[in-house]
């Protein structure tokens, strides 16, 4: 291929230069001048004489191998050629040196740019496989993550399944709560009721017999005694009583202290009061032997019980004259 280029543009330059413009001559002095030629060579002309002269042998043979070389007919090859590498043609001798050293770079750019070439489709190669590669890579986590959204819609969904469940069972486990909260406090109510301590009053004694018979002045010695009981099942702890007696409106008599702070399951408690002499004077006590003046008691007695319970027993009666007893109006433990 490099060859026929070659061969191409000497074809163009010889073209140029055999043109009739390139000639200094016009074609009719040519077309002359090429008819007295092939006379000439045709019918050469006849030597003159020439004087003899004293030469040399060798002489004469050098002008007769002339003569006979000019009278030979010159080949049309070497008529080319001479007029090739003429003067006429050097500017085109040196164009087609030019279109040489041209065609050369040209072919050096071109087997550049073919190389080049190469490596453009060598990385379009390379690039097709990494784009089908990352195609691939692009696919796979396209459905990684397909699957990793399918995960977490059935994980949202376990999720939800869970905390519905767990609702469930914390509204479930609060009502149970509840429930026990509630049998544990009617347990316990219901232990307090049957196992804690319950003091009352079960009766008020006197050191005298009572009856009409009983003289007035046998009231100045009069005393009363309060008995409690515990009829719970266990003990009663921390017992403190608060009493009083004497007419209303008058000024309170505080009674002693009972003589024990501790009270077992079934066991009593003796309160015994002031003479009725120390609680009122004597025309108070006068009227209260007639009846005109009402002799009453009131207080309550606290303790608390084995669970730490605190408790009270509130009680209270007046005296009957006639009988010499009290008798009880109130008589409530809490």
């Amino acid at each position: 291929m490099h060859t026929l280029l070659i061969l191409c543009l000497a074809g163009t330059l010889f073209g140029q230069s055999s043109k009739p413009s390139a000639s200094p001559r016009s074609g009719e002095q040519e077309k002359s001048a090429h008819n007295e030629q092939a006379v000439r060579q045709n019918n050469p002309p006849k030597s003159a004489e020439t004087p003899i002269h004293a030469a040399a042998p060798s002489e004469a043979q050098t002008e007769s191998k002339a003569g006979k070389r000019n009278n030979q007919p010159e080949s049309p090859w070497r008529k080319y050629l001479c007029q090739a590498f003429g003067p006429a043609y050097l500017s085109n001798w040196v164009l087609a040196v030019f279109a040489v050293v041209a065609a050369g770079v040209a072919l050096k750019s071109l087997n550049a740019i073919k190389g080049q070439a190469r490596i453009a489709r060598a990385g379009l190669t390379s690039m097709r496989v990494a784009a089908s590669a990352a195609r691939g890579s692009a696919n796979a986590a396209k459905q990684a993550v397909e699957a990793t959204i399918e995960s977490n819609i059935l994980t949202r969904a376990s999720i939800k399944e869970a905390e519905r469940a767990n609702a469930a069972n914390e509204a479930q486990m609060e009502q149970s709560n509840l429930l026990t909260a509630q049998a544990t406090e009617l347990t316990r109510q219901a232990l307090h009721l049957t196992e804690c301590a319950d003091v009352v009053v079960v009766g008020i004694e006197s050191n005298v017999p009572g009856g009409r018979a009983t003289p007035i002045h046998l009231f100045h010695t009069i005393e009363f005694t309060l008995v409690f009981k515990n009829c719970g099942r266990s003990r009663a702890n921390q017992i403190v009583a608060k009493f009083w007696m004497g007419v209303p409106d008058a000024e309170e008599t505080e009674q002693p202290q009972p003589p024990t702070t501790v009270l077992g399951a079934g066991d009593t408690l003796r309160l015994r009061f002031r003479p009725v002499s120390e609680c009122v004077n004597n025309r108070t006590l006068v009227q209260i032997a007639d009846g005109a003046v009402p002799l009453r008691f009131e207080g309550q007695l606290t303790y608390v019980d084995i669970f730490g319970l605190p408790h009270s027993t509130e009680c209270s009666g007046s005296l009957d004259p006639e009988t010499c007893h009290f008798m009880l109006d109130r008589n409530e433990a809490g």
